[in-house]
């Protein structure tokens, strides 16, 4: 969560736990209703990336498709440039 909190998508006040809840109740739509999704390998997990555009910024969210942490988020993110045009979302 650190990442979209660096990106100023989340307050980086309060709790842990009210910092997630802000990420669930403003940003769960990119995972029923993306731009764009896609595999990628993060971390060495499969991962699914689901990609949107929200509040001028794309966000990634990557879902693991393998493992402890299947079908959770391992992590979110702003892309840079390059991750945008190998994710195909220039």
């Amino acid at each position: 969560m650190h990442h979209v909190k660096e990106d100023g998508l989340i307050p980086s006040e309060g709790s842990v736990a009210s910092q997630l809840e802000y990420f669930q109740e403003n940003f769960s739509q990119i995972l029923t209703s993306p731009d764009k999704t896609f595999d990628w390998r993060s971390g060495g997990t499969e991962a699914k990336g689901f990609a949107k555009k929200v509040n001028g910024q794309v966000l990634v969210i990557m879902v693991a498709k393998e493992g402890n942490c299947q079908g959770k988020i391992i992590t979110a993110m702003v892309p840079g440039g390059k991750n945008m045009a190998k994710w195909g979302l220039l």
